[in-house]
This record gives structure tokens, C-alpha cells and sequence, in this order.
């Protein structure tokens, strides 16, 4: 069994490190930025996106755990919107590498339904780069709908 156990103020630091490199390098593979722009980019996003870390309103931080307690991810997620546009969104979810293929993702994203609905929210969102097919096929597999495709023609 998976919980989600709230981040502590320790990890947050090597949270965010480790997901500021995690999108850097999705944004080069995806031909958004260069790679000597890309870090310095992500940090900068993230930064304003949580402009009091881990204290930042309307953002919750986990610890994916197994069922032995030990920390084999993290799940970042927000509640975004506003009136009828309000939505949970996943903004990271991330398990070890040598975590995965193990349904730890699949049963965070489940644990996190009931609490974003104990929220009020009647949605969860979340984004997948192209380049991650399976992370889109587990999305989709758990009832995920593309409501949008970004598209690019390199010259």
C-alpha cells in the first residue's frame, strides 16, 4: 500500500533541486530551452511559482511511501483556478528509479483522488511531455484525457 505523507521542510531543498534538474532537462529534450539556459530557467519558474517554498498557499507537498514507510517518490500538487476553472493540477510526480515499474506512481495518483476531492476539487490536471510515453500511458490508463497538444517544427 502507497501513502502520501506531507514533505517535510528538510527535503524540501533536495525536492526542489532534484525537480528543478528533472524539468530543466524535459525543456531541452522537448527543444524548449538550450541546455546552458535550461536550470537557470526552471529555478527561476519555480521560483515564482512558489514564492514562500513549501509554505507557498494552495500548494502540498508529499513523500510517496510503500507500505514498509520508506520514501520511494514525491508528488507535488496545487489546487489552480479559479470558480468553475478550479482544478487540482500535478505539477511533479516522481518515483526512484529503482522504484519503478512497480505501481507506486499509479497508486499515489489514486491516493491524491479522494484528497482533492476532500478539497473540493472536481478535477485533477496535470501535463506530459512527449517525449515520456509511458508516463502518458499511465495517465491515461487511469482515466486521463488529452485536453490539449503544444506542437513544434524544428527549421
Amino acid at each position: 500500500m502507497i501513502t502520501l505523507a506531507p514533505m517535510s521542510p528538510d527535503d524540501f531543498a533536495a525536492f526542489a533541486a532534484r525537480a528543478n534538474e528533472a524539468y530543466a532537462q524535459d525543456n531541452i529534450l522537448c527543444g524548449r530551452w538550450s541546455a546552458d539556459e535550461a536550470l537557470a530557467k526552471a529555478t527561476e519558474e519555480f521560483t515564482q511559482m512558489l514564492p514562500r517554498g513549501i509554505e507557498t498557499p494552495d500548494h502540498h507537498f508529499y513523500d510517496i511511501r510503500s507500505a514498509d514507510e520508506y520514501t520511494v517518490g514525491h508528488l507535488w500538487f496545487a489546487r489552480v483556478g479559479s470558480g468553475s476553472a478550479q482544478a487540482g493540477y500535478v505539477f511533479w510526480i516522481h518515483v526512484a528509479a529503482q522504484h519503478r515499474r512497480q505501481g507506486h506512481a499509479r497508486a499515489a495518483l489514486l491516493a491524491l483522488e479522494p484528497m482533492a476531492a476532500a478539497m473540493g476539487l472536481g478535477a485533477i490536471r496535470l501535463s506530459v511531455f512527449a517525449h515520456n510515453p509511458n508516463a502518458e500511458t499511465l495517465y491515461r490508463s487511469l482515466g486521463y484525457r488529452v485536453t490539449a497538444t503544444s506542437m513544434r517544427k524544428v527549421l
